[in-house]
This record gives C-alpha cells, sequence and structure tokens, in this order.
C-alpha cells in the first residue's frame, strides 16, 4: 500500500503559494486532532488534546497525515525572499510543536491495534516499522530512511502569516526528522481550510463560529477570500467570547446606572451578572477583572457561559437576546462579504460550513442573519480591483501610488442588489483534519483520496433537532 516518494510533486501555485504569498486564513477553537489516515480514506486513529496556536497556543488546530509509504527523500527546505523578515520565534510554535508530535505518536499505536490493521498485514507492517525505535519520526532524515507518513496537512487556528506556516513545519521536522520525506511535505493553513475540503474537493464557503470566528471562501480556481478571523482583541464578532463579553459588559453598564441610550432604562442586569458570577467562581463583579485582565485569563473559559447565557436569552433576558442578536448580525454580514465571490464562481445558491458550537444557538442567531446577509455588500474598492487589505489599495499606498479607492463622497457604498439565492448550512460529521490530509495528500504526493463526500455533512436543522 501507499504511494512512493519519489513520485514527481505537484504543486500549485494557487494552493501552495511561495513563501511571499499568504495561504488561507484562521479561526478560533479549543482543541487539537490529530487523524491517522491512510490512501483508501480509511481513518486508522483519532486523537484529540489541548489547543495548539502560534500565537501563544490559545486556539484549534487539526493535522491529518495521508498515505503510508515505503520509500523517502529529502528536498532542500524553502526559505522566504528577501523582502520578508525572518521567522519569529513566537512563544507558542514550541507548545503547539510538541502537542502535535505526542498526539501523532497516540494515533500510531491506537491504529495498530484498529480493526483495519488487524485485516492488512501490510498496514500493520508500516505501522510496526513506525513505532519501532521511539517516537515515530525521531530517526535521523536521508534518502534511505523510510519516512512514517508522505504528506501532513495542518489546519491551524493562527496561521494566516506565511512566516508562521514556516516556522510551525520546522518545529515539526526538527522533532521529528523522518515523520515526512521533506519539509515541503508538511501542508499548513488556517483552520477553515480543513473544513473547507472535507466538505468538498474544490472548497466552498466556511464559517466557523466557536470560541472565536473566522470566515473563508474557497473557490475551485484555487483562490481564497476572508473576512474576520482577527482574534479576540481586534475581531471575532459573533464567537463564544465576544457574546459573553458584549453581554457581560451590557450588564455592568446598567448596573453601573451607565445610561447608553437617553431616556431608555436600562435592562435589568442581574440574570447576566448572576449567570457570570455562579459559572466564573465569583462574589462580586468587582471579582469578574480576574478572568479578563488576570494572569489565569482563557478565552475559551469565558466562552464556556455562552451555552448557558444562549437558555437565559431562550428565557427572555434581553441583554442576552440583544447579545445572540449582534452575533446574527456580524455572521450575516461575513456571508454577504464573501457571498458575491461565490456567485461569480458560478454559484446561485450558497451552502454554508457551519463550524463550531455557537451555531446551535441558530433559533438565536437566524432572524439578524438572514436579514444582514441579504444586504447589498459593501463597495470597498474601485470595481474591478480585488481584495482591500493586502489588496490593490494597501499595495497601491505602500509603494506610494495614488490611492484606488473612490474619492468622490458621493460614491457608492454598496455593490449589487443583494443575495438573493438559497442559503443552506451543513454540519460536518467527521473531523476536519479529513480534509486537511485529502488537500495534503493531492498537492504533495499526487494522490485523490477516495473521500465519500455526499455522507460527510448535515443539515444544521438536523444537528439542532437531534439534539433537542
Amino acid at each position: 500500500m501507499g504511494v512512493d516518494a519519489r513520485a514527481r510533486v505537484k504543486q500549485s501555485p494557487d494552493i501552495i503559494p511561495p513563501p511571499c504569498s499568504p495561504f488561507p486564513s484562521r479561526s478560533g477553537g479549543t482543541e487539537t486532532t490529530v487523524c491517522l489516515i491512510d490512501q483508501k480514506a480509511r481513518v486508522l486513529a483519532t486523537a484529540r488534546g489541548k489547543a495548539s496556536n502560534p500565537w501563544v497556543s490559545a486556539a484549534r488546530l487539526t493535522i491529518a497525515s495521508a498515505a503510508l509509504h515505503a520509500s523517502a527523500i529529502r528536498a532542500t527546505p524553502r526559505t522566504c525572499c528577501s523582502r520578508c523578515p525572518p521567522p519569529p520565534q513566537l512563544e507558542g510554535v514550541d507548545v503547539a510543536c510538541d502537542r502535535i508530535v505526542a498526539l501523532v505518536d497516540q494515533v500510531f499505536a491506537q491504529a495498530l491495534t484498529s480493526e483495519a490493521a488487524k485485516a492488512d498485514d501490510e498496514l500493520r507492517r508500516e505501522l510496526e516499522d513506525a513505532l519501532a525505535g521511539g517516537p515515530v519520526g525521531s530517526g535521523p532524515d536521508g534518502a534511505d530512511v523510510k519516512a512514517a507518513v508522505a504528506s501532513a496537512g495542518l489546519s491551524i487556528s493562527g496561521c494566516a502569516e506565511v512566516r508562521n506556516q514556516i516556522a510551525m513545519r520546522k518545529g515539526i521536522v526538527a522533532r521529528r526528522p523522518s515523520l515526512l520525506p521533506r519539509e515541503d511535505a508538511i501542508i499548513v493553513g488556517n483552520d477553515t481550510v480543513g473544513s473547507a475540503f472535507t466538505a468538498s474537493a474544490s472548497g466552498g464557503l466556511v464559517i466557523i463560529c466557536g470560541t472565536g470566528t473566522m470566515a473563508e471562501a474557497f473557490l475551485p480556481d484555487g483562490r481564497s477570500f476572508r473576512a474576520g478571523g482577527w482574534g479576540h482583541m481586534l475581531g471575532d464578532e459573533a464567537g463564544g467570547y465576544w457574546i459573553v463579553q458584549r453581554a457581560l459588559a451590557a450588564a455592568i453598564r446598567a448596573d453601573d446606572g451607565f445610561d447608553e441610550d437617553a431616556g431608555i432604562r436600562p435592562a435589568d442586569p442581574r440574570p447576566v451578572l448572576r449567570l457570570a458570577t455562579s459559572a466564573l467562581g465569583r462574589a462580586t463583579k468587582q471579582e469578574l477583572l480576574a478572568d479578563f485582565y488576570g494572569e489565569g485569563f482563557s478565552k475559551a473559559r469565558v466562552a464556556a457561559l455562552c451555552k448557558p447565557l444562549a437558555e437565559l436569552a431562550r428565557s427572555g433576558d434581553p441583554i442576552a437576546r440583544e447579545a445572540f442578536a449582534s452575533a446574527g448580525r456580524c455572521l450575516g454580514g461575513m456571508f454577504r462579504t464573501l457571498a458575491p465571490r461565490m456567485v461569480a464562481s458560478g454559484s446561485s445558491d450558497v451552502t454554508i460550513v457551519a463550524v463550531g458550537s455557537v451555531w446551535l444557538a441558530w433559533d438565536l442567531l437566524s432572524a439578524e442573519f438572514e436579514t444582514a446577509a441579504r444586504w447589498p455588500a459593501l463597495a470597498l474598492v474601485t470595481p474591478g480591483a480585488d481584495g482591500f487589505v493586502d489588496g490593490p489599495r494597501s499595495e497601491a499606498l505602500r509603494d506610494g501610488e495614488p490611492d484606488p479607492a473612490p474619492a468622490a463622497a458621493t460614491a457608492p457604498i454598496t455593490s449589487g442588489s443583494g443575495f438573493a439565492g438559497a442559503i443552506r448550512l451543513r454540519r460536518l460529521r467527521v473531523p476536519s483534519a479529513v480534509g486537511a490530509a485529502a488537500l495534503a495528500a493531492r498537492q504533495v504526493a499526487g494522490v485523490s483520496l477516495p473521500l465519500d463526500y455526499d455522507g460527510v455533512s448535515v443539515d444544521l436543522d438536523d444537528v439542532i433537532g437531534a439534539k433537542a
């Protein structure tokens, strides 16, 4: 079984770009999932651990390894050009890489006892060879050394920047020199990547709404466009942390007697404050400062209050309901931003791969989402020009050229009449690591894993109905 690593490596610049151009983007989460997958698309084993993120290890990562093989070579590592600064020494890279390789050992050990290994002598020998002599891939590298896996796909929160991708690849290879045939056999992208290519071989629209948020459209021609995904200090609108923080801030203002809207009596803050202080083990709102500004600050711990806050909203609490309504508007705005890209690529109707637990509060989000999703999209740049940040406008400003953005005060701020097609929300039934593995196998080893794309997702309404 397996793929010869000496086979020609297929590299599409649209999907595996050179170091100076960005790979698809980021979102949030709370854990690391590692899957070991063979060339028949069988998930041999899955292991989960603490979150991994190069920005201080605080979000979700999915890694997948695909197509066990029998021989390996090592290529010269790629480096950045003179325009790029050296990769930063981020505190979270070492933690993330340590967690990943520890989980790799776990999935190999689990796979050895799997039913697939018991029934397949060749697979069992491959796994035994990988586990022989210590941690998987810890032996020396070289042309005569058999790599443990042919390719690895890492779909990691916090890896929008190429420098972070390089740091993660180098960190994995430094810890496990013979895990892969060469450094560029590791494909690194944000956590939207795995979800998109789990749902479809050609990508699609992903909106992650968990601890944080991120939306990204992956087009069939290999291009991608993002909305959001800037972390809890600069964005993550509609995420679990954002919803809780927004509701709690409103409750504190009301409790302070802060008349935010002149002449309007603030809502009763006590239900939200009681929920937060009880869940976080605090006696007063003053003590809540430690959970947001203290050394033990954890986005995931705050975001965990989103579930009981949703129940409070369903009971009619106006502060909680407004927090979720605002989240629905933000999610609709992300869709509105990216839907024109999907339509331009030939999609009259759009399916959203809805990732993250906040989507399970769809009853609190849907009305505002639907309204916001169908407003016309903003026209941020001149007609026909792509992008905004890192696009023609910022490139021109960096080079001292005239600003290509509309200069007239009367320039239109919206484009078109809004999205009129059907919007369908789907939830994945398998780990997004599967899609990361499929993308890596196709781009690195030239192998198309036979995934059942019809069976990997289910309608969001069906998921919510099953939980009711």
